[in-house]
């Protein structure tokens, strides 16, 4: 076959055609079970041997140079199929009201800081402190700060 280099979009697609080639193969059980209910078992049976196929077939027009990178990047990628979370936000989002902001911004800044070593720019505390959205938070005064004031 004629081997031609990928652009990024094919690359994507590529990724894509995989990703779902191993959603067939990881819900292969259940898909079936759920196909049952209109016959169309052979129907999805057939679906999971022609994209895979065809996946077959395209990377057979890649460069082995490239289809490695490729084989590469897709080991290190993870497909997920779910439901997003009823808020939209990441598991790591948090979610606090203004004046517990303050609260806490406040008992931080006055209180003895343990999370630097009284370097100038090598404070995590205040950086996260200045990055909460409560006003005046630039202006909190902790003892390893006193440079800058």
């Amino acid at each position: 076959m004629n081997q031609k280099r990928m652009t990024p979009d094919e690359r994507e697609m590529i990724c894509f055609l995989e990703g779902v080639v191993r959603a067939f193969s990881t819900y292969e059980g259940r898909l079936k079970n759920l196909c049952r209910r209109v016959n169309g078992v052979a129907k999805i049976t057939r679906m999971s041997k022609t994209i895979s196929g065809l996946l077959e077939e395209i990377a057979q027009t890649v460069p082995n140079d490239q289809l490695f990178k490729i084989v590469q990047q897709m080991r290190m990628t993870d497909v997920h199929v779910g439901l997003k979370k009823p808020t939209g936000k990441p598991e790591d989002y948090w979610v606090m009201s203004y004046s517990d902001a303050a609260t806490l911004a406040d008992y931080a800044t006055r209180t003895e800081c343990i999370a630097c070593d009284g370097k100038k720019h090598n404070c995590p505390l205040r950086d996260v402190l200045k990055d909460l959205p409560v006003m005046g938070i630039t202006n909190y005064y902790v003892a390893c700060w006193q440079e800058e004031e």
